[in-house]
């Protein structure tokens, strides 16, 4: 198995630790690193006004790796079905 093969192991939540001890990692220590995120901050600035005028049109925004399990081309797909239906709707 791959993870028994790395050095250290750094999950990025408390969540997925007991997991990862779970696949008896010949005790490697394996520190968890928060992704940084302040949820408290982003739902203050979700609450408020937008700091830019957006179109009124579905807008769709996504954060994350550009690798395919990220889904991106999901996103982007849902995004054109999204503008093609408002363009029948309005057009």
């Amino acid at each position: 198995m791959c993870l028994k093969a790395a050095d250290r192991l750094v999950p990025v939540s408390a969540g997925l630790l007991p997991g990862l001890l779970a696949l008896d990692l010949d005790g490697r220590q394996v520190p968890v690193v928060e992704d940084g995120s302040d949820a408290a901050a982003i739902s203050a600035l979700a609450a408020g006004p937008l700091p830019i005028d957006l179109p009124e049109l579905p807008v769709v925004a996504g954060l994350g790796r550009l690798s395919h399990e990220k889904g991106f081309d999901l996103l982007v797909r849902a995004h054109a079905g999204a503008l093609a239906k408002v363009h029948r709707c309005i057009g």
